[in-house]
């Protein structure tokens, strides 16, 4: 890919080893700070250290990217979903190939972190979002942690936000510095007071509106206050289909049915074997021969993420034989 500086790029190069020069590439190219350690109340808080390597849609948070375009790699190593399109993704640096010694790589704490890689379009800017689920509660401030990756280009953009309605990007306020906060390549913590949203139902989101940049990482994201209710909803199964003892001869509709005595279910979660994990809206139907597992969570307005369950079931059609 040929940057504006490519005049630049080219003196570099003949001072430099080209082996020397990472680049962030499309499929046709090739000091931390100490962690705070002052006791809060946490509402949320999430590490990215539960979700699966390189997920590029992990519930409970919602991933929007609004341009839709292809996203910038590496040079040096390869990973599930490099240059697709996508928001954010679950990073983990030893499980890239090969597993990458970088320290510009390295998660603030744990093993993972939440990445955010510049698009690869006319102007390369990016219009990506990070957003919370729904949170109530008495609020303190949102805490997290975010570094540039490189200077070798510019240096990444983001804002921070809040949401009383939806997670449409149109209905966020910033409450970051305008017109956007620049983190240096040193891990870096950042708090926004969100007191006064105590008593409403939000949405927090991380606005990514980096501009020629390479990627951005996110860490150790907590929500500080009082939720009041730290108790998980509770998520109930219910099979219905035709059956001959313990095997169903038909295909199984399935019912989840989430409660929450607190502050009320906020979402519920499921996917089928080893499918994706789709927001439930309705009962759903499962089919096809031999054993099927869902596997299913809930949500509550006040964050609490429910264990998740599953519901282990096998199917056997019966066939009529024709006889002439």
């Amino acid at each position: 890919m040929l940057k504006a500086a490519i005049v630049t790029l080219i003196a570099l190069a003949l001072i430099f080893p080209v082996t020397a020069m990472d680049t962030k590439t499309t499929p046709q190219s090739i000091s931390k700070t100490n962690q705070s350690t002052q006791s809060r109340d946490i509402i949320f808080e999430d590490g990215f250290e539960s979700y699966e390597d390189w997920l590029i849609e992990f519930p409970p948070w919602t991933c929007i990217d609004v341009n839709g375009d292809p996203t910038f790699g590496h040079s040096a190593y390869t990973w599930p979903h490099q240059y697709e399109p996508y928001a954010f993704i679950i990073f983990n640096p030893d499980t890239t190939t090969p597993p990458s010694t970088d320290a510009a790589m390295q998660p603030h704490t744990g093993e993972k972190y939440c990445a955010g890689f510049n698009d690869d379009n006319a102007g390369y800017t990016n219009d990506d979002w990070l957003i919370t689920p729904q949170l109530a509660g008495t609020f303190g401030s949102v805490i997290f942690w975010a570094r540039s990756f490189s200077d070798q280009y510019n240096l990444e953009r983001f804002t921070v936000s809040v949401s009383t309605t939806d997670t449409d990007p149109a209905s966020f306020t910033m409450i970051s510095p305008d017109p956007y906060v620049i983190p240096p390549l040193e891990w870096t913590e950042y708090t926004y007071d969100i007191s006064s949203y105590s008593g409403q139902a939000i949405y927090i989101g991380i606005h990514m509106v980096s501009v020629d940049s390479w990627y951005l990482e996110i860490d150790d994201f907590q929500v500080t206050g009082s939720a009041g209710d730290v108790t998980p909803p509770v998520t109930t199964a219910t099979l219905e289909g035709e059956q001959s003892g313990d095997v169903y001869t038909t295909d199984v509709t399935v019912t989840l049915t989430a409660t929450d005595s607190g502050s009320g279910v906020n979402s519920t979660w499921y996917k089928v074997d080893a499918g994706t994990w789709t927001l439930y809206t309705a009962p759903f139907v499962v089919n096809g021969n031999g054993e099927h597992t869902v596997t299913f969570y809930s949500t509550d307005l006040a964050g609490n993420i429910e264990t998740e369950k599953s519901a282990t079931f096998t199917i056997e059609y019966f066939f009529v034989l024709g006889v002439k």
